[in-house]
């Protein structure tokens, strides 16, 4: 199809060719018409040949300006169809490759479904040639023959030779390692201190001697009793509980 393209695009007459050249050849006529007005007015020193030179020198250029103009239109145009062309043509192969893709996807796919099928075949053709096996040397030894005991053998030492490593496993994270003299931890000892012992006070009390008092006669006045609280109170003596309230004053200081 891309071939195809290329030739119809090849044949096919491009647009703006013929003008394209005519527009040139024109140019070229007014700059050699220019070029030899201006030989001429140089020689002979005519004022219709200096008119004829910058005649065609000012159409000489204008028609370079529009040739210019032209050119880098159809430029820009050629550039804009190549680029479309070249994303019209990424987008074909990578529309093939995911086609490829699915492809092979399918095959692949297909393929597995056919292995797995053939391989279900051949486990049911090996079990009934297991079974006719099993018959056969049922008959011939007169004992049942059967394959599940020893499946139930194979799983039962199975799991004892897992619960085993269990048990081995769970005895070794028990058992603590040996603790080297470097890895112990130098813990420095805490040092006793010995409370401080209450500062002891010696609480004397004094008593002041009993003095003799005499015999209360027998006519004596009532109020003799009293003298000795009296002269109690008026000595300078202090109670017990003044020394305690002292000695807890002392001790809180």
């Amino acid at each position: 199809m891309e071939s195809m393209s290329h030739e119809s695009s090849s044949n096919r007459p491009e647009p703006g060719a013929s003008p394209v050249d005519r527009g040139q050849i024109i140019l070229i006529v007014l700059i050699g018409l220019a070029l030899v007005a201006s030989v001429i007015m140089l020689l002979t020193d005519s004022d219709g040949a200096q008119k004829i030179a910058l005649l065609a020198a000012l159409w000489s250029a204008v028609l370079a300006f529009f040739l210019l103009f032209r050119d880098r239109k159809q430029v820009e145009q050629a550039q804009q169809e190549l680029e479309a062309r070249e994303a019209l043509h990424r987008a074909e192969l990578e529309r093939k490759q995911a086609e490829q893709q699915a492809e092979k996807f399918r095959l692949e796919k297909q393929h597995q479904n056919e292995l797995r099928v053939k391989d279900n075949e051949t486990l049911k053709e090996i079990r009934q040639q297991l079974e006719e096996m099993r018959v056969q040397l049922s008959e011939l030894s007169g004992r049942e023959w059967v394959y599940e005991p020893a499946v139930v053998q194979a799983e039962a030492r199975r799991i004892i030779e897992l619960e085993s490593e269990q048990n081995r496993l769970k005895r070794e994270q028990e058992t603590p390692e040996p603790v080297t003299a470097d890895q112990v931890d130098t813990v420095p000892t805490p040092e006793w201190t010995a409370p401080e012992e209450p500062e002891v006070v010696d609480v004397q009390v004094e008593q002041p001697e009993e003095e003799e008092q005499p015999r209360r006669s027998r006519h004596a006045s009532p109020d003799a009793g009293g003298g000795r609280r009296r002269r109690d109170e008026r000595s300078g003596g202090v109670s017990v509980a003044e020394l305690l309230a002292a000695a807890k004053k002392k001790d809180k200081k």
